[in-house]
């Protein structure tokens, strides 16, 4: 002890912050210490020194000690034969420098590299003289002394030393005197001595940096590959850490690294690479490159859209996923004893996406595997991932979510015959308590039926289905209802029915705010209980879903408001079981109502005949936006005077827009067009105020127009109610085409018939009350123009448009009578071998 101070010979251990030091740490050396390297729990030390622990413990100028109790390592003893200068860590060894001649057990040049167990390992650079710093950069250690000579290669005081071969690399500074201190910061050595130059003239007195060499690569491994592919890179000088170095595959540098040391990289292969030299680039340049072969990635296959069709003319796929498609690709549907389906008009529209078209008359029902082909020759298959079903031979049997004759409504069902012969149909309605026979009832040729559910259930709620007895014939049906919330004055709504029930179903309208009252109507024609998830894809908000419960053979009722609240909505319902669902909304104690239909198609196209912004009407468009991610829209109103742009948006995932057309377009009759980057579904509903309160009706659009149209209910006159109907023929084409509209008579006798052109982008009406009165008649719509088609909706209206109604109608892609075998009437546009559908 002297003046406080702690006696320590040659070697303490002292904290950082306080300066105290330790007083339990004393390896306590007999001689000189020059060099302390830090690994782990362990201190390597170096110099003059023969003893360590008041030589109770020899150790010849190089030992181990622990990091934590200062006890020397007795195992660790490499036994220099003279002083060690210098020690460096790195590549799980100990670099040693100095003026000994044997070290570790081995004759070793003032330079070596000891293992775990003491020993000198088989590397050797042999240098003339004495080697007095040593630093370790991954695959290179850098030296410095006072040697001319090192590794069998001349260099002056300075040199890097290849770690595996002992060999000094092409970096040579050459210094005129020694270099006694050296430092590695990020890609730059510092170097300290006593030379004043350094390779010959360039004056740097004592002090000097010199910049990290350029890297060299020995291997790549392996030498091909293709995107996403782990590649190792070995070599040296990379740097220990990577920084704002890479490795690059011809142009393409990587973004995605493994590791990163000084002597190897491991990287994946990035998108964009191509075949020819892999290189590394650092701060101190760019490495030799090594010749890579790049190989495309085999496709693969996640989806399609949609993923089933029937068997009765072209399904367009428009969203095909993947990954690594290439330009050129084929695309096949295959499956076992059936030959394949080859797509036509096959776009890449990216590496994840194809659209294409699959021709399916005839094909096989079933599922069918989708394969997808790169002109590589590389394939990936999706197994039984494209359902091919039955077309139905004509629309024979209907299904309507909607109906009640309880709570005040009175309800009639229309049924249209569209077909030179009569039929006979069978109507079931289910209920709260399962099915009820409505009994079988007979369809004149060419004719409009009427229906009163009243007259067999009384008052009940309940869901319903109509089933021509012969299946090979089309009918169409709707449901009208109708209720007085204020005598005299009473209201209507109507819809189309559906033809198959389905999993997936979208709704765009739905509001449980402003005043309004919005019920969702879910019918099971399964003969098992179904558990459907009802998702509110809500304005401004975003989406949340709820599970409902139907009983078999049932249909139930939910109000929108007991799960959101009072929240603008659209509606999406799917169920493992397929089911018919529809929504109705009510407003002001149900002074105004209307219902529709939803439909089971999104599209990037939506059509809607209807609207107007005159004569007092109020008109909105709907618009759904089903999928995970942002969609843009465009809308498009065909005016008796031509197309008109209306606006342009980008709709966040699963949401809803609306669109009040009055602010676009005021006093204008149109048809609406919406168009968009993904599928979406469009929907309009209108309002108007005859003087006795609010009336509205609504209808969904259609994802593409079609040849022919079929819609049940309508009336010209009426004693008491004075009834309009109205027909709205929408023509999206970019030429005018002809028309003929036919009223089928309630009761049959013979139809009402005439034709007329439709102005391209345009639309027109047609007044029922123009052709009879007095009696009520279904429309059937049907464009004669070869090659083009059309979209159709019927709006309806009482007292003075007290009360209004509206829907699409069943559609049809080829004249009514027109079999498969080519026969078809007079005047018809002819068999194109494609059948009936409905919404």
């Amino acid at each position: 002890m002297n003046g406080g101070a702690t006696a320590r010979n040659r070697i303490a251990k002292i904290d950082a912050v306080s300066g105290i030091v330790d007083p339990g740490w004393d390896p306590d050396a007999d001689d000189n210490i020059f060099a302390l390297e830090v690994n782990g729990g362990e201190v390597y030390v170096g110099g003059m020194f023969t003893a360590l622990n008041g030589g109770a413990i020899t150790r010849n100028h190089i030992a181990a000690v622990d990091a934590q109790t200062g006890a020397v390592d007795m195992i660790w003893d490499p036994n220099a034969d003279a002083s060690v200068y210098t020690l460096g860590v790195g590549n799980g060894l100990v670099y040693a420098g100095g003026n000994f001649g044997v070290i570790g057990g081995a004759s070793r040049n003032r330079i070596a590299a000891i293992d775990s167990a003491g020993n000198a390992t088989s590397w050797d650079p042999n240098a003339d003289s004495s080697i007095d710093e040593i630093a370790v950069c991954g695959d290179l250690v850098y030296v410095g002394g006072y040697f001319t000579l090192i590794g069998g290669e001349t260099r002056s005081r300075i040199a890097a030393i290849d770690a595996t071969t002992g060999i000094p690399t092409s970096w040579d500074p050459g210094g005129d005197a020694s270099v006694d201190s050296l430092a590695l910061s990020g890609e730059v050595l510092y170097a300290g001595g006593g030379f004043q130059y350094f390779g010959g003239d360039d004056l740097q007195p004592y002090f000097a940096q010199f910049g990290i060499p350029a890297p060299t690569l020995l291997e790549v491994s392996p030498l091909s590959g293709e995107v996403g592919a782990v590649v190792t890179v070995t070599g040296y000088a990379f740097g220990t850490n990577r920084g704002t170095s890479y490795v690059s595959f011809g142009p393409a540098k990587a973004t995605s690294y493994v590791s990163w040391t000084n002597d190897q990289v491991r990287c994946r292969v990035p998108s964009g690479a191509t075949s020819g030299p892999v290189t590394v680039t650092t701060g101190g340049g760019t490495s030799n490159g090594i010749d890579f072969t790049m190989e495309q990635s085999a496709p693969t296959l996640s989806s399609i859209t949609p993923s089933g069709a029937v068997n009765d003319g072209i399904v367009d796929i428009t969203d095909l996923k993947g990954t690594s498609f290439q330009a050129g690709a084929t695309v096949k549907l295959n499956k076992a004893g059936e030959s394949d389906v080859t797509a036509t008009n096959v776009n890449v529209v990216s590496n994840t996406k194809i659209t294409c078209k699959f021709n399916l008359v005839g094909a096989a029902l079933g599922a069918w595997n989708v394969q997808v082909e790169n002109p590589d020759g590389k394939s990936a298959a999706k197994q039984n991932a494209f359902t091919v079903t039955q077309a139905p031979s004509g629309l024979s049997t209907w299904y309507l979510a909607e109906g009640s004759t309880s709570w005040g409504f009175d309800c009639y069902i229309s049924i249209e015959n569209p077909e030179d012969e009569a039929l006979d149909a069978r109507i079931t309605y289910m209920t709260d308590t399962g099915e009820v026979d409505g009994g079988v009832v007979n369809l004149p040729a060419e004719s409009q039926t009427t229906v009163n559910p009243s007259d067999v259930l009384g008052a009940k709620d309940f869901s319903t289905r109509v089933e021509c007895l012969d299946a090979t014939r089309t009918i169409a049906v709707d449901r009208t209802m109708a209720w007085s919330p204020a005598p005299p004055i009473f209201e209507a709504h109507n819809s189309v029915g559906v033809t198959g029930p389905a999993t997936d179903w979208y709704l765009p309208e739905g509001s449980s705010n402003w005043g309004f009252e919005c019920w969702l109507l879910i019918q099971n024609p399964n003969a098992t209980d179904v558990t459907a998830t009802v998702t509110y894809m809500i304005e401004g908000e975003g989406p949340v879903a709820f599970d409902k419960e139907i009983s078999a053979n049932s249909r139930r009722t939910f109000n929108m408001a007991d799960d959101i609240g009072a929240r603008d909505a659209s509606i999406q319902v799917h169920c493992g079981d397929p089911v018919i669902p529809e929504r109705a909304m009510y407003k002001d104690s149900r002074r105004m109502g209307h219902d529709s239909i939803g439909t089971t198609e999104p599209n990037t196209e939506y059509y809607l005949a209807e609207g107007t912004t005159g004569w007092g009407f109020t008109t909105y468009v709907l618009i759904q936006n089903p999928n995970d991610a942002p969609t843009d829209v465009v809308v498009i109103y065909n005016t008796t005077s031509g197309p008109v742009n209306g606006p342009a948006m980008t709709m966040p995932a699963n949401s809803r827009q609306t669109i009040r057309v009055n602010d676009y377009m005021p006093d204008t009759d149109f048809s609406t067009s919406v168009f968009g980057t993904a599928p979406i579904i469009a929907e309009r509903a209108m309002y108007w105020d005859n003087g006795t309160g609010e009336a509205g009706h609504d209808s969904i659009g259609m994802p593409e127009p079609h040849t022919a149209f079929f819609l049940p209910d309508g009336e010209a006159g009426g004693e008491d109610d004075g009834v309009e109907t109205w027909t709205l023929i929408q023509n999206p084409n970019d030429e005018g085409v002809e028309v003929r509209v036919t009223y089928f008579l309630n009761g049959g006798g013979t139809p009402l018939t005439f034709t007329d052109t439709v102005g391209a982008n345009s639309r027109k009406t047609y007044n029922m009350a123009d052709e009879l009165s007095e009696r009520g008649a279904s429309v059937q719509v049907e464009c004669l123009t070869a090659g083009k088609k059309i979209m159709v909706e019927r709006a309806m209206y009482w007292a003075n448009r007290t009360a209004g109604t509206d829907t699409i109608g069943g559609f049809t892609f080829r004249s009514v009578n027109c079999r498969p075998c080519g026969e078809s009437r007079e005047g018809d546009p002819g068999c194109n071998q494609e059948t009936q559908q409905a919404p």
